[in-house]
C-alpha cells in the first residue's frame, strides 16, 4: 500500500553560488510509525536527479541509520563509497547494499522520476513472509534522503565552477513528489492496516486476524492464550492462530504459563496436551489447569460430561467420620484416618472402640500381629514371638525385644531346655558347657558334645586345659610332658618349676638338675656356674 505522498511545493534548496556546504542536504521522514518499506519515488522538480546521494533508514525512530542503497557514477561509486558500480547486478544477499549508477545521467533536466526498489530481484522476494533477513531489511519508523553533490553542466568538480557565481547559483536541489510503498508489521496476522488508531489518529492500525490483537497483532488476545503467540509466516495461511483455553465452559479467564507448556499439563480444544493454556476462576465447583476436576467436597459424575455445569455433584458424607472428600464416579467417601469402610463405620486398623470415637490402640507396633488390637476391647494380638498385653515383651524362647523377639537356638545337647534370657539370649548351660548359646566345651574339658573332662596336671597346664577338640594338654612354659607333669628344660623344683638363671658364661649348656645346679665347665663352680672353680680365679675369664 501507499504508506504516503508528500507533495512539496518545489521549493529549491539553497544553490551552491551562496556556499559549497549547501551540496549536503538531508531530507529525513518521519512514518510515525514502523513499518516494511518496499519502494520508495521520489520525482524531481526543476532541478536535475542528485548526482551523489544515497538513501537510509532508521528502526528506533531516528536515533540511528543505515543506508540501504548508494547512487552515484561509475567513478564516483569507486572514490566516494569505496564500492563497486552496480549494472543490472544480481542480488546474493537479501540485505545486499550496492552502489547503483542508473540515475547518474544528469538528463533530464528536471522532472527526472527515481524508483528504488527494496525488495525486487532480492533472493526471497517471492517469499518474503517466510525470510527473517528481507523482512529485517525492510524494517523502518524513518526515511533519509541523503543529498551529497548536485548534478553538474561539466563532467570535471564542482569547485571549478565554485568562483562563478552565475554558474554556481544554478546548482541546487528540488523535488516536487515523495512517495513510500510497503505495510504495516502486522507479524503475518492481518492483511491491511487502514485502521486509525484512536488516541493518534495519523497512526495506523493492523486489521488483526486469527484472535490475535494489539497495534501489531503481536499478541493473543484473551482468552486465547492456549498456544503462546508467534508471527505467522502469512496472513492467509492460518500457519498459526491464537486458540481458546479448554476451561470445558467453566471458565472465560486463563492465562498462558510457560512451565504448564514444558510439562505438557494443559489440554488444548483438540484433546492434545500443547500449549500453556491455565484456566482462572473455574466456576461450577470445578478447578484444575483445565477446569477439569471437582473441588474438595464434590465428586465427578460419570453419567455427565465434563463440560456439563452440573459434572460436580456434593459428597453425601458424615463429617464426624469422614473428611468431607468423596472418591470419583462414586461418591464414596474418605474416611478421617481412625475410620474405614464404605460409610466410615468401622475403626481402621490400629484404632479401637467405635462407639468413643475409634481410640488408637497402644499396642507395640513390632509386637502386633498386623499393627492391631481387637476392635471392641482394644485387647492386642500379638505375634507368636512376643507377649504382654500390649506385645511388649519377647515371648519364652525368645530374646533381644528391638530386634524383634529372636528365637533363643539353645544347643539341645549343652543346655537345660530352650529358654533363655529375653534380653542377652543366654541359655542355661549344663555343667561342662558354655558360650551364649551352649555350644562349645567350658575350659577343662574337650570333645564336644561330650565335653569329657581334660587329663592333665593343673598346676603345669594354662586356664584351657587342654584341646578342646583333641584334649591334648596346653602346658604352661616352665612345664612339659603329656599331662604337663615335668618341668621344662632350663627350670626346676616340681610342680613350681623355677627359672635354673645359669650364668651363660660359665654353663656348657642352658639347663640344671631337679636340685637347681647348672652344668659348669671345668674352671666355674656354684649352683649357677657364676663363679670361678677352685684353683682359678679372676672371674668370668677364670
Amino acid at each position: 500500500i501507499l504508506l504516503m505522498r508528500q507533495l512539496t511545493d518545489a521549493a529549491e534548496s539553497p544553490p551552491l553560488s551562496r556556499g559549497l556546504e549547501y551540496q549536503k542536504v538531508n531530507i529525513t521522514i518521519n512514518l510515525g510509525q514502523e513499518y516494511h518499506i518496499a519502494y520508495i519515488y521520489i520525482r524531481m522538480a526543476n532541478s536535475p536527479r542528485p548526482a551523489v546521494w544515497s538513501l537510509e533508514r532508521s528502526t528506533d525512530y531516528g536515533k540511528t541509520f543505515s543506508t540501504w542503497y548508494y547512487f552515484a557514477s561509475d567513478v564516483e561509486c569507486r572514490t566516494i563509497f569505496g564500492m563497486e558500480p552496480s549494472h543490472d547486478h544480481s542480488f546474493s544477499r537479501d540485505d545486499e547494499v550496492v552502489c547503483e549508477t542508473k540515475y547518474a545521467s544528469r538528463i533530464p533536466l528536471e522532472g527526472g522520476e527515481m524508483v528504488v526498489s527494496l525488495i525486487n530481484d532480492r533472493p526471497n522476494m517471492k517469499k518474503f513472509s517466510y525470510s527473517d533477513t528481507l523482512q529485517q531489511w525492510t524494517r523502518a519508523t524513518n526515511v533519509r534522503l541523503r543529498l551529497l553533490r548536485p548534478t553538474t553542466l561539466h563532467s570535471h568538480s564542482i569547485t571549478h565552477d565554485s568562483h562563478d557565481k552565475s554558474v554556481t547559483r544554478r546548482y541546487f536541489y528540488s523535488i516536487r513528489d515523495i512517495g513510500i510503498g510497503g505495510h504495516c508489521q502486522c507479524n503475518g496476522h492481518a492483511e491491511s492496516c487502514d485502521k486509525p488508531h484512536s488516541k493518534t489518529p495519523n497512526k495506523m492500525v493492523c486489521r488483526c486476524r486469527h484472535n490475535t490483537c494489539g497495534d501489531y497483532c503481536q499478541e493473543c488476545c484473551e482468552p486465547f492464550v492456549q498456544k503462546k503467540w508467534r508471527q505467522s509466516r502469512d496472513s492467509n495461511d492460518g500457519a498459526f492462530e491464537c486458540e481458546p483455553c479448554q476451561c470445558y465452559g467453566h471458565s472465560t479467564e486463563c492465562v498462558y504459563d510457560e512451565k504448564v507448556e514444558k510439562e505438557k499439563l494443559s489440554i488444548d480444544i483438540h484433546g492434545k496436551y500443547e500449549g500453556g493454556g491455565r484456566c482462572l476462576n473455574c466456576q461450577h465447583h470445578t478447578e484444575g489447569i483445565n477446569c477439569e476436576r471437582c473441588i474438595r467436597g464434590y465428586f465427578r459424575n460419570f453419567t455427565r460430561k465434563v463440560s456439563d455445569i452440573d459434572m460436580c455433584q456434593p459428597c453425601k458424607c458424615n463429617l464426624k467420620v469422614s473428611t468431607g472428600a468423596c472418591a470419583e464416579g462414586t461418591g464414596t467417601c474418605e474416611c478421617k484416618p481412625q475410620f474405614t469402610g464404605l460409610e466410615c463405620d468401622e475403626c481402621a486398623v490400629g484404632y479401637f472402640d467405635y462407639a468413643a470415637g475409634c481410640k488408637p490402640c497402644l499396642c507395640s507396633v513390632n509386637g502386633t500381629a498386623d499393627h492391631k488390637c481387637l476392635p471392641d476391647s482394644g485387647r492386642c494380638v500379638c505375634k507368636m514371638n512376643f507377649e504382654g498385653d500390649y506385645c511388649d515383651r519377647c515371648a519364652p524362647g525368645y530374646y533381644n525385644f528391638k530386634a524383634g523377639c529372636l528365637p533363643c537356638e539353645c544347643e539341645r545337647a549343652g543346655s537345660d531346655g530352650n529358654i533363655c534370657d529375653t534380653e542377652t539370649g543366654q541359655c542355661p548351660c549344663r555343667l561342662n558347657y558354655q558360650n551364649r548359646t551352649c555350644n562349645t566345651c567350658k575350659n577343662g574339658h574337650y570333645g564336644y558334645p561330650g565335653c569329657l573332662p581334660c587329663v592333665c596336671n593343673h598346676n603345669g597346664s594354662t586356664p584351657e586345659v587342654c584341646n578342646k577338640d583333641t584334649g591334648a594338654c596346653l602346658c604352661q612354659a616352665n612345664f612339659t610332658g603329656l599331662t604337663c607333669e615335668q618341668c621344662a628344660p632350663g627350670f626346676f623344683n616340681h610342680p613350681t618349676c623355677e627359672p635354673c638363671a645359669c650364668d651363660a658364661t660359665g654353663v656348657v649348656y642352658d639347663a640344671c638338675d631337679q636340685r637347681g645346679q647348672c652344668h659348669c665347665k671345668p674352671n666355674f663352680g656354684g649352683r649357677q656356674c657364676n663363679q670361678c672353680a677352685p684353683g682359678y680365679f679372676r672371674y668370668p675369664e677364670c
